[in-house]
């Protein structure tokens, strides 16, 4: 199996995504046999392209020194891909000091899977909040950030998530 970045990473005819994208992916992309993973450098934050459970994800870590991060992890609209140089830039420069992170859902971009049932997109987002917070980020420094349909899906993983006692 291999992992292909989005065409619009590298194709792109805007002079902005393309100096802040293309030349980074060209001198930064290193791929790993087993593991899915490329670092790239970006501005504020290094980002990392990952294969999380057939979900095409990108988590962006921002250059600071603070012992406590805010993490954001966005749930787009329907019909974007998550990973689309704009909106993934015009997120992050939002949030230069915070961490990140964007992903697609089950059937869109690179990301596997056919969303049969709202259920199948909160498992989706659902696990990308346990993914942060099994690599040590408290619950409290998460958001959920949401646009149009990623409401909804947020709004039912912070139930989840509130269910099993995690403050939301």
């Amino acid at each position: 199996k291999s992992f292909i970045l989005p065409a619009s990473f590298i194709a792109s005819k805007d002079p902005e995504v393309r100096d802040n994208f293309h030349a980074t992916l060209e001198g930064h992309v290193r791929p790993y046999s087993s593991a899915f993973s490329y670092l790239l450098n970006f501005a504020y934050h290094d980002l990392e392209v990952i294969d999380f459970n057939g979900i095409e994800t990108v988590e962006a870590r921002a250059h600071t020194h603070d012992s406590i991060v805010q993490h954001h992890i966005f749930f787009a609209p329907n019909g974007v891909d998550a990973l689309e140089p704009g909106w993934v830039q015009q997120n992050l420069a939002k949030h230069a000091n915070q961490h990140a992170t964007f992903w697609n859902y089950p059937g869109v971009g690179g990301s596997e899977g056919d969303p049969c049932h709202v259920n199948d997109l909160v498992e989706a987002g659902y696990q990308q909040v346990r993914r942060v917070l099994n690599q040590g980020t408290n619950a409290e420094h998460i958001t959920l950030q949401a646009y149009s349909l990623g409401g909804g899906v947020a709004a039912r993983v912070a139930r989840k998530l509130h269910n099993e006692g995690y403050p939301v």
